[in-house]
């Protein structure tokens, strides 16, 4: 994973082997050559996965925000064939022990998604809410991240 100015420098920097003898001006390798080419040296799929994902943080206190990227453009981090990190560790959910005893028939998963609602105002008014008690838990031989100082 890696932004896009990122990826545009190493795909630039890349000699293009499909045509040894360069003509004038060179025919720059593409971004489809430059993962095969990687995808062959390393002996397993490769793909580049941009993030150029960003957040809107306010400024000021009024409605001014600053486009901050989330991934720094310096980083690489290099992502399993199966694309998948670690696991999700769920805890039980300590009110969903209650609608499960008061109503067992339901099967309330208790380390799922637990919906409760409750009313007031004599039924006028509604509240839902939703409770999930999930921790993403990385398996750190599956991680690497590269500064590549660019």
């Amino acid at each position: 994973m890696l932004r896009l100015s990122t990826r545009n420098a190493i795909v630039g920097s890349a000699p293009n082997l499909a045509f040894p003898l360069q003509p004038t001006p060179p025919i720059p390798a593409t971004v489809a050559d430059t993962e095969q080419r990687i995808s062959d040296e390393i002996g397993a799929p490769f793909r580049f996965y941009l993030n150029e994902r960003h957040l809107d943080i306010f400024a000021t206190g009024g409605p001014q925000t600053t486009a901050t990227k989330l991934w720094p453009a310096e980083t690489i981090a290099i992502v399993p064939a199966g694309e998948t990190v670690g696991y999700n560790a769920f805890a039980p959910v300590a009110r969903a022990f209650e609608i499960s005893r008061a109503n067992p028939e339901a099967q309330i998963d208790v380390n799922g998604m637990t919906a409760y609602t409750e009313t007031a105002n004599n039924g006028r008014q509604l509240t839902v809410e939703c409770q999930v008690n999930a921790l993403p838990v990385p398996i750190e031989t599956n991680i690497w991240v590269i500064d590549a100082g660019i």
